[in-house]
């Protein structure tokens, strides 16, 4: 007679990790948490969940934990690959740059006691951290705190998709300073806004930081110019952004992809 072996949650939860399937891996882990018995696994649940679904000081405090404890006795570099990497550009996405910064030194201080590095490799990542601390600090003193709130209103103002048969885009109206414009939601972005027209950046106020400077554009995989700034106001139906980071870029196209920065 076959004996059935007992299911793994834990390593059910990792497979399911490593799919990115955001919500399968929110089901299972509401429905098994009891039976999750790894701190590993839990943790890194609430790191990589805490990113997708916009809790980010949950996820925070999560990737904190898992370098700090490291409970998989990890060394440097794939501690720093899994787990550093990612929590500093979310400490610099969502301005929490004081602990950006923290999470640089701790990452310095780590490179510096491990033996498993060569002596150059050990070099070239400190300074590669350690002129991550300065950008993040000057970006702290660049950038005034984006904040979000709700619009004080009787009845909650919906945003109305905008049918777009030729493309699959997210495509709605929305206020840049006060004005009306057509806006694309991207979710794939990684900086808090781009706009693809100077002209429509200086119309609605931009208010640049930077002179000419360069930017890889993931998409295309090579540098274009642009610059950086902030909009003091963007209005997503009942909700008002303050303070977002904005690139514009030299590239003629007429119309804003913002980054997916509200998630309810």
């Amino acid at each position: 007679m076959a004996l059935t072996q007992p299911v793994s949650h834990s390593q059910v939860l990792v497979d399911l990790i490593l799919t990115k399937k955001w919500f399968d891996i929110e089901n299972y882990y509401q429905q098994h948490k009891d039976s999750i018995d790894s701190e590993f696994v839990v943790l890194w649940y609430l790191a990589e969940t805490g990113n997708a679904f916009n809790r980010p000081f949950e996820a925070i405090e999560a990737y904190e934990q898992l370098i700090d404890n490291n409970p998989l006795n990890m060394d440097a570099l794939p501690l720093i690959a899994y787990f550093g990497y990612p929590v500093i550009q979310l400490c610099v996405d969502v301005q929490e740059y004081a602990k950006g910064e923290d999470f640089c030194r701790k990452i310095i201080t780590i490179l510096e006691k491990d033996t498993t590095i060569d002596a150059h490799s050990r070099l070239s990542y400190i300074q590669h951290f350690t002129e991550s601390m300065e950008i993040i600090n000057r970006a702290s003193k660049t950038y005034p705190k984006l904040t979000i709130t709700k619009s004080e209103v009787d009845d909650k103002v919906e945003t109305k998709l905008i049918s777009n048969m030729s493309r699959n885009d997210i495509l709605f109206n929305a206020k840049w300073n006060g004005i009306e414009l057509l806006t694309n939601f991207d979710t794939g972005t990684s900086a808090g806004g781009y706009i693809y027209n100077r002209a429509i950046a200086e119309k609605i106020g931009v208010k640049f930081n930077t002179t000419d400077t360069i930017m890889v554009n993931e998409n295309i995989g090579r540098p274009i110019r642009g610059l950086m700034g902030f909009i003091d106001s963007l209005e997503l139906g009942e909700f008002v952004i303050k303070n977002l980071p904005e690139a514009v870029v030299m590239k003629q196209v007429g119309i804003i992809d913002i980054y997916t920065i509200l998630h309810k």
